[in-house]
């Protein structure tokens, strides 16, 4: 993927439906008339979703890689300006811990995220909130991290920090052990 350096480029990894916001983040990028690219990678929820998305007037501006390897997603994003994760607020996202947050945060890319559940309590230090669905309010986000390079930079570094000290396997090994003595304690 050859990054073009006029081009702002926001990324979305993952399963392709209305639902996780894939509809929306075509619309917001065909406001910008070719100045914001959207790269696409997974695979479609339906083929009726991919032909109705195909048929939005943003999807010129869409770059859809399929799905790829772990590796060749990191190399998309360490190459892109912004991930997003514009998931609808439906009881399943309210819960649980995006995986695509912890790539994000791993590869020191800042992003978007729907303000849904507990995802305030989780990453407030380390992206930027959105209203799941509000075409206005994304792009609003948008422009601000376009136009504030130190914010998008800010955003990544914290994010890539916090994952390294708070979210890797010798974090969660001391927290299992943590649990284990509680559970053996009480019998």
């Amino acid at each position: 993927f050859d990054k073009d350096h006029n081009t702002f480029t926001i990324i979305y990894p993952g399963a392709l439906s209305k639902l996780r916001g894939v509809e929306d983040a075509i619309n917001v990028v065909g406001h910008y008339e070719g100045k914001v690219k959207l790269i696409l990678a997974g695979t479609w929820g339906s083929q009726s979703f991919k032909k109705y998305c195909k048929q939005l007037s943003g999807w010129k501006y869409v770059k859809y890689i399929g799905r790829v390897s772990p590796k060749k997603i990191y190399s998309y994003m360490k190459t892109s300006d912004l991930g997003i994760h514009l998931i609808h607020d439906i009881p399943t996202s309210r819960i649980g811990y995006p995986v695509k947050a912890f790539e994000f945060m791993a590869c020191g890319l800042p992003f978007l995220m729907s303000d849904v559940g507990n995802k305030k309590e989780l990453f407030h230090d380390v992206c930027e909130f959105i209203k799941p669905g509000d075409i206005k309010n994304i792009k609003s986000k948008i422009d601000y991290l376009i136009n504030n390079k130190e914010k998008r930079i800010e955003l990544g570094n914290k994010g890539r920090k916090k994952v390294i000290e708070n979210y890797n396997l010798d974090f969660e090994v001391k927290k299992l052990v943590k649990l284990y003595d509680v559970v053996l304690n009480k019998s």
